[in-house]
């Protein structure tokens, strides 16, 4: 019986780094290409915000801590280098939400190295931008897209075909991290990718429920909007 268990054990954490391997591929191809598109019709420019000005009222439980969390660089290159959010023990559990103090405490004491990684964008999510990002990052029928605001929205700046996504929960009072991906890119690329059948309320995009790698500038950018509400 011990032995089944541990081998089911290692079974599932092999699973696990495989598909952890597959989707850094996957972005680092992403990154490779040179891909040139016009992007004015998906989402717009970058802007730049004044997070003090933003009403983030909706946010009532600042105190639930849950379980302890870390920030980690996964990768040796510096170029392309991303970080999770994730156990401190079991980096490869899969950990796609957080409450506000526990994500609160894990950006405040984490400390970035030099690298810059992958030139990430921010997104504007004001306005029906919002909700063409909110349709692209949950599963059609079987999740609920009300009472969900988006927090930031970042794409890779050349082009739209992947977002790294942080949205708030206003019943549950947390914060969901996910990955969206068209899916013209893994049926290119990575067909047996599983998040491919992940179909969102955008019928060309996917969500990928797996921990969320992001470069630097995202975690920092939501250290920001994080400290700023009170």
């Amino acid at each position: 019986m011990t032995q089944n268990i541990d081998r089911k054990k290692l079974e599932l954490e092999l699973a696990k780094a495989k598909e952890e391997v597959l989707k850094k591929e996957l972005e680092l191809l992403i990154l490779s290409e040179d891909v040139s598109e016009d992007v004015s019709e998906d989402v717009s420019e970058d802007v730049s915000e004044d997070v003090s000005d933003i009403d983030y009222s909706y946010i009532k439980d600042k105190i639930t801590l849950g379980n302890q969390r870390v920030i980690v660089q996964r990768s040796k290159n510096t170029q392309y280098a991303e970080y999770k959010f994730c156990h401190p023990n079991c980096p490869r559990a899969n950990i796609r939400f957080a409450t506000f103090r526990q994500l609160k405490e894990t950006l405040n004491k984490w400390v970035p190295d030099n690298s810059e990684g992958i030139n990430m964008i921010k997104l504007d999510i004001s306005g029906e931008n919002e909700l063409d990002i909110l349709r692209k990052s949950f599963i059609k029928d079987k999740e609920n897209i009300e009472n969900m605001k988006l927090i930031q929205a970042f794409k890779h700046s050349n082009n739209i075909i992947f977002l790294k996504i942080v949205i708030f929960d206003i019943n549950k009072q947390i914060f969901l991290l996910r990955t969206s991906f068209t899916i013209e890119l893994l049926k290119k690329h990575y067909p047996s990718y599983k998040c491919i059948n992940n179909l969102s309320y955008n019928d060309e995009w996917c969500v990928d429920l797996s921990t969320m790698l992001a470069t630097k500038v995202f975690w920092m950018n939501l250290r920001t909007i994080i400290n700023s509400i009170e």
